[in-house]
C-alpha cells in the first residue's frame, strides 16, 4: 500500500487500522505482543506517523520471510 494516504499528515488509530484492514481489537492485541506501530498522543488522541508504519510494515515483512 502507498504512503499517499498520509499526505503529510499522522493517522488516528482507527484511521490507522482501517488503513490496513485491521480492527482496532488485533491493533491493541498486537500492542500487547509489542508487535504494534509505534505511536503518539495529542491529548486523549493516539496517532500513528507515516515513519512509524512504515517501520511496522518492514518488521511483519521481515517477520514473514
Amino acid at each position: 500500500m502507498s504512503v499517499e494516504i498520509y499526505r503529510g499528515r499522522s493517522l488516528s488509530v482507527s484511521e490507522w487500522c482501517s488503513h490496513r484492514g485491521m480492527s482496532r481489537a488485533m491493533f491493541y492485541l498486537l500492542r500487547a505482543e509489542g508487535k504494534a506501530p509505534k505511536t503518539y498522543c495529542v491529548g486523549k488522541r493516539r496517532y500513528v506517523g507515516p515513519t512509524a508504519d512504515r517501520e511496522w510494515l518492514a518488521a511483519r515483512e521481515a517477520e514473514a520471510a
